[in-house]
Protein backbone atom coordinates (compact mmCIF):
# COMPACT_ATOMS: atom_id res chain seq x y z
CA UNK A 1 0.00 0.00 0.00
CA UNK A 2 2.80 2.35 0.90
CA UNK A 3 4.49 1.59 -2.42
CA UNK A 4 1.32 2.41 -4.30
CA UNK A 5 0.87 5.71 -2.49
CA UNK A 6 4.47 6.62 -3.14
CA UNK A 7 4.09 5.89 -6.86
CA UNK A 8 0.89 7.92 -6.98
CA UNK A 9 2.60 10.86 -5.29
CA UNK A 10 5.46 10.78 -7.79
CA UNK A 11 3.02 10.64 -10.69
CA UNK A 12 1.05 13.59 -9.39
CA UNK A 13 4.28 15.53 -8.85
CA UNK A 14 5.39 14.88 -12.44
CA UNK A 15 2.01 15.93 -13.80
CA UNK A 16 2.14 19.11 -11.73
CA UNK A 17 5.63 19.94 -12.93
CA UNK A 18 4.69 19.31 -16.54
CA UNK A 19 1.65 21.58 -16.16
CA UNK A 20 3.78 24.35 -14.67
CA UNK A 21 6.34 23.91 -17.43
CA UNK A 22 3.64 24.11 -20.09
CA UNK A 23 2.21 27.27 -18.57
CA UNK A 24 5.66 28.83 -18.46
CA UNK A 25 6.22 27.89 -22.08
CA UNK A 26 2.92 29.37 -23.13
CA UNK A 27 3.69 32.61 -21.31
CA UNK A 28 7.22 32.96 -22.69
CA UNK A 29 7.70 36.36 -24.37
CA UNK A 30 8.81 36.60 -27.99
CA UNK A 31 11.73 39.08 -28.26
CA UNK A 32 10.11 41.00 -31.09
CA UNK A 33 11.30 44.37 -32.32
CA UNK A 34 10.60 46.69 -35.25
CA UNK A 35 12.06 49.55 -37.23
CA UNK A 36 10.40 52.36 -39.13
CA UNK A 37 11.10 54.96 -41.77
CA UNK A 38 9.52 58.23 -42.82
CA UNK A 39 8.75 60.62 -39.99
CA UNK A 40 7.45 63.71 -41.81
CA UNK A 41 3.97 65.07 -41.24
CA UNK A 42 1.54 64.25 -44.02
CA UNK A 43 3.72 61.51 -45.51
CA UNK A 44 3.42 57.77 -44.76
CA UNK A 45 5.47 56.23 -41.98
CA UNK A 46 6.45 52.64 -42.81
CA UNK A 47 6.84 49.94 -40.16
CA UNK A 48 9.00 46.79 -40.40
CA UNK A 49 8.84 43.99 -37.79
CA UNK A 50 11.81 41.68 -37.22
CA UNK A 51 10.86 38.92 -39.65
CA UNK A 52 13.69 36.63 -38.49
CA UNK A 53 12.31 36.54 -34.95
CA UNK A 54 8.82 36.06 -36.34
CA UNK A 55 9.97 33.05 -38.36
CA UNK A 56 11.88 31.46 -35.47
CA UNK A 57 8.91 31.70 -33.11
CA UNK A 58 6.27 30.89 -35.73
CA UNK A 59 4.40 34.17 -35.41
CA UNK A 60 1.03 33.93 -37.15
CA UNK A 61 -0.56 37.31 -36.46
CA UNK A 62 0.42 40.84 -35.47
CA UNK A 63 -1.32 43.88 -34.06
CA UNK A 64 -0.08 47.44 -34.27
CA UNK A 65 -1.28 50.52 -32.41
CA UNK A 66 0.07 53.81 -33.71
CA UNK A 67 -0.46 56.02 -30.68
CA UNK A 68 -3.09 58.24 -32.29
CA UNK A 69 -6.08 55.92 -31.97
CA UNK A 70 -5.47 53.98 -35.18
CA UNK A 71 -4.33 50.36 -35.45
CA UNK A 72 -3.51 47.69 -38.02
CA UNK A 73 -3.14 43.92 -38.30
CA UNK A 74 -0.95 44.09 -41.39
CA UNK A 75 2.58 42.73 -41.08
CA UNK A 76 4.15 45.77 -42.78
CA UNK A 77 1.72 48.63 -42.36
CA UNK A 78 2.07 52.25 -43.30
CA UNK A 79 0.43 55.06 -41.39
CA UNK A 80 0.04 58.80 -42.00
CA UNK A 81 -0.22 61.04 -38.97
CA UNK A 82 -2.47 64.09 -38.97
CA UNK A 83 -0.39 66.07 -36.51
CA UNK A 84 3.25 66.41 -35.58
CA UNK A 85 4.35 65.07 -32.20
CA UNK A 86 5.67 62.03 -30.36
CA UNK A 87 3.59 58.85 -30.62
CA UNK A 88 4.07 55.52 -28.76
CA UNK A 89 3.82 52.78 -31.39
CA UNK A 90 3.25 49.27 -30.06
CA UNK A 91 3.65 45.96 -31.88
CA UNK A 92 2.20 42.76 -30.40
CA UNK A 93 2.83 39.40 -32.08
CA UNK A 94 1.12 36.04 -31.53
CA UNK A 95 2.42 32.53 -32.25
CA UNK A 96 0.45 29.25 -32.51
CA UNK A 97 2.45 27.94 -29.57
CA UNK A 98 0.84 30.53 -27.36
CA UNK A 99 3.94 32.69 -27.23
CA UNK A 100 3.37 36.45 -27.47
CA UNK A 101 5.64 39.43 -27.65
CA UNK A 102 5.18 43.17 -27.30
CA UNK A 103 7.47 46.11 -27.98
CA UNK A 104 6.87 49.87 -27.95
CA UNK A 105 8.91 52.64 -29.54
CA UNK A 106 8.24 56.36 -29.42
CA UNK A 107 8.41 57.96 -32.86
CA UNK A 108 8.72 61.69 -33.45
CA UNK A 109 6.61 62.92 -36.37
CA UNK A 110 8.29 66.09 -37.61
CA UNK A 111 6.47 69.17 -38.90
CA UNK A 112 7.10 70.20 -42.48
CA UNK A 113 8.84 73.44 -43.43
CA UNK A 114 6.69 76.42 -44.31
CA UNK A 115 7.47 77.51 -47.89
CA UNK A 116 6.89 81.11 -48.85
CA UNK A 117 8.41 83.53 -51.34
CA UNK A 118 8.07 87.03 -52.68
CA UNK A 119 9.24 88.79 -55.81
CA UNK A 120 10.01 92.29 -56.97
CA UNK A 121 7.96 94.63 -59.12
CA UNK A 122 7.62 95.52 -61.91
CA UNK A 123 7.80 92.19 -63.72
CA UNK A 124 8.58 92.80 -67.36
CA UNK A 125 9.54 90.46 -70.16
CA UNK A 126 13.23 90.57 -70.95
CA UNK A 127 14.17 91.95 -67.54
CA UNK A 128 15.31 89.95 -64.48
CA UNK A 129 12.65 89.14 -61.90
CA UNK A 130 14.10 88.80 -58.41
CA UNK A 131 12.61 86.05 -56.21
CA UNK A 132 13.08 86.07 -52.43
CA UNK A 133 12.91 82.82 -50.43
CA UNK A 134 11.08 83.64 -47.18
CA UNK A 135 10.53 80.03 -46.10
CA UNK A 136 10.92 78.96 -42.48
CA UNK A 137 11.07 75.81 -40.37
CA UNK A 138 9.34 75.37 -37.00
CA UNK A 139 11.64 76.07 -34.08
CA UNK A 140 13.99 73.18 -33.18
CA UNK A 141 13.12 71.21 -36.32
CA UNK A 142 16.23 71.68 -38.40
CA UNK A 143 16.91 74.03 -41.26
CA UNK A 144 16.09 74.31 -44.95
CA UNK A 145 18.71 72.27 -46.73
CA UNK A 146 17.47 72.38 -50.34
CA UNK A 147 15.36 74.92 -52.22
CA UNK A 148 14.00 74.04 -55.65
CA UNK A 149 12.59 76.81 -57.88
CA UNK A 150 10.38 76.06 -60.87
CA UNK A 151 9.63 79.19 -62.88
CA UNK A 152 6.74 77.76 -64.88
CA UNK A 153 8.06 78.68 -68.32
CA UNK A 154 9.67 75.38 -69.26
CA UNK A 155 13.16 76.45 -68.24
CA UNK A 156 15.27 74.12 -66.04
CA UNK A 157 14.58 74.19 -62.32
CA UNK A 158 17.01 76.06 -60.12
CA UNK A 159 18.17 73.97 -57.13
CA UNK A 160 20.02 75.74 -54.32
CA UNK A 161 21.74 73.86 -51.52
CA UNK A 162 22.48 75.17 -48.04
CA UNK A 163 24.37 77.36 -47.17
CA UNK A 164 24.14 79.22 -50.50
CA UNK A 165 21.73 82.11 -50.88
CA UNK A 166 18.31 80.82 -51.92
CA UNK A 167 17.21 84.14 -53.46
CA UNK A 168 17.32 83.83 -57.25
CA UNK A 169 16.57 85.86 -60.36
CA UNK A 170 15.00 84.75 -63.62
CA UNK A 171 14.36 86.35 -67.00
CA UNK A 172 11.08 85.69 -68.81
CA UNK A 173 11.31 86.25 -72.54
CA UNK A 174 7.58 86.44 -73.10
CA UNK A 175 4.67 87.97 -71.25
CA UNK A 176 1.92 85.98 -69.54
CA UNK A 177 0.93 84.37 -66.27
CA UNK A 178 3.38 81.77 -64.95
CA UNK A 179 2.92 79.27 -62.10
CA UNK A 180 6.08 79.62 -60.04
CA UNK A 181 6.67 76.96 -57.39
CA UNK A 182 9.14 76.73 -54.55
CA UNK A 183 9.83 73.39 -52.88
CA UNK A 184 11.88 73.43 -49.68
CA UNK A 185 13.40 70.37 -48.00
CA UNK A 186 14.79 70.29 -44.47
CA UNK A 187 17.90 68.46 -43.31
CA UNK A 188 15.50 65.82 -41.92
CA UNK A 189 14.07 65.23 -45.40
CA UNK A 190 10.67 66.85 -44.74
CA UNK A 191 9.37 69.00 -47.57
CA UNK A 192 6.53 71.20 -48.74
CA UNK A 193 5.72 73.27 -51.83
CA UNK A 194 4.03 76.57 -52.48
CA UNK A 195 2.84 77.95 -55.83
CA UNK A 196 2.14 81.53 -56.91
CA UNK A 197 0.85 82.98 -60.15
CA UNK A 198 3.35 85.56 -61.38
CA UNK A 199 2.24 88.04 -64.05
CA UNK A 200 4.93 89.07 -66.54
CA UNK A 201 4.03 92.19 -68.50
CA UNK A 202 5.01 92.83 -72.10
CA UNK A 203 7.31 95.75 -72.79
CA UNK A 204 5.42 98.72 -74.21
CA UNK A 205 5.81 99.43 -77.90
CA UNK A 206 7.52 102.75 -78.58
CA UNK A 207 8.34 104.84 -81.64
CA UNK A 208 8.12 108.48 -82.65
CA UNK A 209 7.95 110.76 -85.65
CA UNK A 210 8.95 114.38 -86.24
CA UNK A 211 8.12 117.23 -88.59
CA UNK A 212 9.30 118.70 -90.78
CA UNK A 213 11.01 115.74 -92.41
CA UNK A 214 14.01 117.95 -93.21
CA UNK A 215 14.32 120.23 -90.18
CA UNK A 216 16.51 123.32 -90.17
CA UNK A 217 18.55 124.88 -87.43
CA UNK A 218 16.79 127.63 -85.47
CA UNK A 219 13.38 126.29 -86.54
CA UNK A 220 11.20 124.24 -84.17
CA UNK A 221 11.01 120.50 -84.74
CA UNK A 222 7.77 118.87 -83.59
CA UNK A 223 8.13 115.42 -82.03
CA UNK A 224 5.17 113.04 -81.73
CA UNK A 225 5.26 109.71 -79.83
CA UNK A 226 3.82 106.62 -81.49
CA UNK A 227 2.62 104.79 -78.40
CA UNK A 228 -0.54 103.69 -76.66
CA UNK A 229 -0.92 106.88 -74.68
CA UNK A 230 -3.60 105.40 -72.41
CA UNK A 231 -1.09 102.90 -71.00
CA UNK A 232 1.85 105.30 -70.62
CA UNK A 233 2.77 106.72 -67.24
CA UNK A 234 5.78 108.85 -68.21
CA UNK A 235 7.71 109.95 -71.29
CA UNK A 236 11.25 111.27 -71.38
CA UNK A 237 12.80 112.88 -74.46
CA UNK A 238 16.49 113.43 -75.05
CA UNK A 239 17.19 115.54 -78.13
CA UNK A 240 20.89 114.78 -78.55
CA UNK A 241 22.08 118.31 -77.91
CA UNK A 242 21.66 118.27 -74.15
CA UNK A 243 18.02 119.26 -74.28
CA UNK A 244 15.31 117.10 -72.65
CA UNK A 245 11.57 117.13 -72.16
CA UNK A 246 8.85 115.21 -70.33
CA UNK A 247 6.03 116.59 -72.45
CA UNK A 248 3.96 114.22 -74.55
CA UNK A 249 4.60 115.93 -77.89
CA UNK A 250 7.33 118.52 -77.42
CA UNK A 251 8.80 120.97 -79.93
CA UNK A 252 12.55 121.52 -79.87
CA UNK A 253 14.75 124.02 -81.67
CA UNK A 254 18.31 123.15 -82.58
CA UNK A 255 20.70 126.09 -82.50
CA UNK A 256 23.25 124.64 -84.91
CA UNK A 257 22.98 122.31 -87.89
CA UNK A 258 24.06 118.69 -87.53
CA UNK A 259 22.88 115.14 -86.94
CA UNK A 260 21.44 114.48 -83.49
CA UNK A 261 20.42 111.15 -81.89
CA UNK A 262 17.00 111.63 -80.36
CA UNK A 263 15.80 109.14 -77.72
CA UNK A 264 12.34 108.56 -76.32
CA UNK A 265 12.00 106.49 -73.15
CA UNK A 266 8.56 105.54 -71.88
CA UNK A 267 7.34 103.86 -68.73
CA UNK A 268 3.92 102.22 -68.85
CA UNK A 269 1.42 101.88 -66.04
CA UNK A 270 2.85 98.44 -65.16
CA UNK A 271 6.28 99.99 -64.60
CA UNK A 272 7.86 98.45 -67.70
CA UNK A 273 10.29 100.62 -69.64
CA UNK A 274 11.04 100.80 -73.37
CA UNK A 275 13.12 103.24 -75.39
CA UNK A 276 13.94 104.04 -78.99
CA UNK A 277 16.71 106.19 -80.52
CA UNK A 278 16.73 107.73 -83.97
CA UNK A 279 19.18 110.05 -85.70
Amino acid sequence: MKSFLKSLFVLLLVISMLSISAKQARSQSIPIDFTFSGTCLGSPTYFYPDTIVMAVYGVQSVYWTFGDGDSSSLVNPEHTYANAGIYPVTLTVYADSGYTGTVTHNINILPNPEPFFGYNFPNCSGSPVQFFNLSTTPLQYGYINISIWNFGDGSPTDTVNFPNSTDVSHIYYSSGVFSVSLTVITNYGCSDTTVKQVVINALPSVDFSYTPAQPCALNPVQFTPIVNIASIATLYWQFGDGGTSVMQSPAHTYSVPGTFNVSLTITDTSGCVSSVTKP
